[in-house]
């Protein structure tokens, strides 16, 4: 199974969602766009990380499927080091040709980034 099959079934998982059409109603999104996903191979870090924010989801479950489904503790400090992740900005996934767009790798980087700073900012809170 492909890693984008793998978050998007723990993305059912974290809304008991029995179809496309529920999970895409909890995400505000298409219907189809999570079988473009699946069929891509697409992972959508921009509503994995929303995803995480709201419900207290662990990334690290989410993203890898490492460790459990929630944070350990919950705590104002981490709610406040995940409130300084930026809203995500629409992104064209994919050009006529198939080939991923530079704006599309720009954002992809900056969302690794973010995730980085996020996971040692928790790192951090969780040591103090």
């Amino acid at each position: 199974m492909n890693e984008a099959n793998q978050v998007i079934d723990r993305l059912f998982e974290v809304f008991r969602a029995r179809n496309n059409n529920e999970l895409a109603n909890f995400l505000g999104i298409a219907y189809n766009t999570i079988s473009t996903w699946r069929n891509r191979n697409t992972i959508p870090y921009h509503i994995c990380v929303d995803v995480a924010k709201r419900k207290k989801i662990s990334l690290d479950w989410l993203l890898l499927g490492r460790g459990q489904m929630y944070w350990k503790e919950y705590s104002p400090a981490v709610d406040s080091a995940m409130n300084t992740i930026q809203e995500p900005r629409p992104v064209p996934y994919l050009t006529e040709d198939k080939t991923l767009t530079a704006s599309l790798l720009k954002n992809m980087d900056q969302l690794f980034h973010e995730l980085s700073e996020l996971k040692q900012r928790i790192d951090r809170l969780e040591k103090s």
